[in-house]
């Protein structure tokens, strides 16, 4: 099985609000959740047009809005999803 690689914002948001229900639609491994919370919130170098912070996309999630871009999640990856 391939390596699955995320988004460091939605690593960091699983990390930050210590829920590994926080994105069910990823369909990410519960280890790899717990790994995440266990190992905290990582640093991160971005480009200002990518730059939504982990407190935005928690904000957004609350409201019921995807935390994802349909475009992103369904549309620029073969999965039909950010992970592969």
């Amino acid at each position: 099985m391939a390596k699955r690689t995320y988004d460091i914002r939605i690593r960091n948001s699983v990390a930050l609000s210590q829920n590994p229900d926080l994105c069910p639609k990823l369909n990410i491994a519960r280890s790899t959740e717990r790994d995440w919370i266990r190992d905290g919130v990582k640093d991160v170098v971005t480009l200002p047009l990518f730059d939504q912070s982990s407190d935005m996309l928690l904000a957004d999630h609350a409201q019921g809005q995807d935390i994802l871009p349909q475009d992103i999640a369904d549309e620029d990856h073969p999965s039909g999803r950010i992970g592969h």
